[in-house]
């Protein structure tokens, strides 16, 4: 699955950005010319493939510790998908660059918004059970609020199942 979606999402890209490049990227003549928009279809190939490349990769012990890393951020998912909204309203609107980046610099305003997210995600997760978004969603589901700190055992636990298990040796 994973060659054969990237492949074809691969294929259906190329073919697409040709035609755009022959036409100057002009949409509009880009969409008049076009007997067909493949997008759905490259997106759900990209898509299927990608995934199971992550799969795949997730199966082997090194890949796998450096995907952990992302855990922590997928555990406040909610949270960190409101905040990235807010924070690039406050830097596009709030300070005015809206329209002013080049495609290359947005790279880094996006770089550094997942690095924060990545750090903060794994700083908050240390001292509370889930997101701030998180909790407000689970307390008003329950119409009461949920315990937010973690307990000194959960924390200890959480530890301990972190480290990797000793080798055995027969």
């Amino acid at each position: 699955i994973a060659v054969i979606g990237i492949s074809v999402g691969l294929l259906l890209n190329y073919l697409m950005l040709k035609a755009a490049y022959q036409l100057r990227f002009d949409n509009v003549r880009l969409t008049q010319d076009q007997q067909f928009n493949s997008y759905q279809i490259r997106r759900v190939f990209q898509t299927m493939g990608y995934l199971s490349l992550l799969i795949l990769l997730y199966k082997v012990i090194p890949f796998r510790k450096i995907l952990n890393v992302f855990a922590p951020v997928g555990q406040m998912a909610f949270t960190n998908y409101l905040s990235q909204s807010i924070i690039t309203s406050i830097i596009f609107y709030g300070f005015g660059l809206y329209g002013t980046l080049q495609r290359y610099e947005i790279y880094y305003v996006v770089i550094s918004i997942w690095a924060f997210q990545i750090v903060f995600s794994h700083v908050w997760l240390c001292y509370f059970r889930f997101g701030p978004f998180e909790w407000l969603w689970r307390s008003l589901t329950y119409w009461r609020p949920q315990a937010m700190l973690k307990k000194r055992n959960e924390f200890l636990n959480e530890e301990a199942q972190n480290q990797d298990p000793l080798p055995v040796v027969t």
